[in-house]
């Protein structure tokens, strides 16, 4: 038996700060069980299975809490309630859970649904970082790089910077590719320079392509290669092109 629509909403306004109180119904299953449930639910109707999940949630189970406070900030299913979303991801992130720590921290650092706070979402940010989150490591590298919610440090920010680049980041190899570049935080290094704004061309970055031509049109850290200069220029040429109607896709279908 699932919350009446009445308690679910009382229930998801109540911020998780609070004591937890197990549902009645929650009582007659186990969390173990709760969660299968919903997740059997969600394949056949996932907005019915929120309520399971928030009857988990609030049993204490914390991937469940990540997944009430993920489709409150998203709404559809569900009345969308960003207050109630940064609370819940705060709960789970307490308990450990690593992209529950990334999307508080996201929250704090904004402002959505919760009082911004950079000290307080720089702290998140580097947790969830420091567990391998690789949007966690970009963010929270752009952070100690601009100085905020803690001193500015260029080579921190490089040091993270690189190993989300390492796990395949685009927007952190295009930040290596500057620092590199400039000498910000790291050598002054033409080459290396060249070699990650190449890297990040490959992962579709517009930027990056039209710089990467421009390095082999000129050989800026580069051999000279006019051929791959006018790859890539034709590559970010397509990128930029506007997208075509839906009368001119039917008639190239014939």
């Amino acid at each position: 038996m699932i919350l009446s629509a009445a308690v679910c909403l009382a229930a998801t306004m109540t911020p998780p700060d609070a004591p937890l109180v197990t549902p009645v119904e929650a009582r007659a299953t186990t969390v173990a069980e709760l969660v299968e449930q919903a997740k059997a639910m969600d394949a056949l109707a996932q907005c019915e299975a929120f309520d399971l999940w928030l009857d988990a949630a609030h049993a204490g189970h914390v991937e469940a809490m990540h997944v009430v406070a993920t489709r409150l900030h998203d709404g559809g299913c569900v009345q969308r309630d960003q207050r109630a979303a940064a609370s819940w991801w705060k709960h789970a992130a307490e308990h450990g859970h690593v992209e529950a720590a990334f999307n508080y921290g996201w929250c704090r650092l904004h402002g959505h649904g919760v009082r911004t706070s950079a000290p307080d979402a720089v702290r998140w940010l580097q947790f969830a970082a420091l567990h391998g989150h690789v949007d966690a490591m970009a963010t929270y590298a752009r952070c100690r790089s601009r100085g905020i919610g803690d001193s500015q440090n260029p080579t921190e920010s490089v040091r993270w910077w690189a190993k989300a680049a390492a796990q395949g980041h685009v927007q952190s190899m295009r930040a290596m590719a500057i620092a590199s570049q400039l000498g910000r935080g790291t050598e002054r290094d033409p080459r290396t320079a060249a070699m990650w704004w190449l890297k990040a061309a490959e992962g579709g970055d517009l930027q990056a392509m039209l710089v990467t031509a421009a390095n082999f049109e000129m050989g800026l850290g580069v051999a000279q290669d006019h051929d791959a200069a006018d790859g890539w220029y034709a590559k970010a040429s397509y990128l930029m092109l506007p997208a075509p109607e839906p009368v001119s896709l039917s008639l190239a279908g014939g």
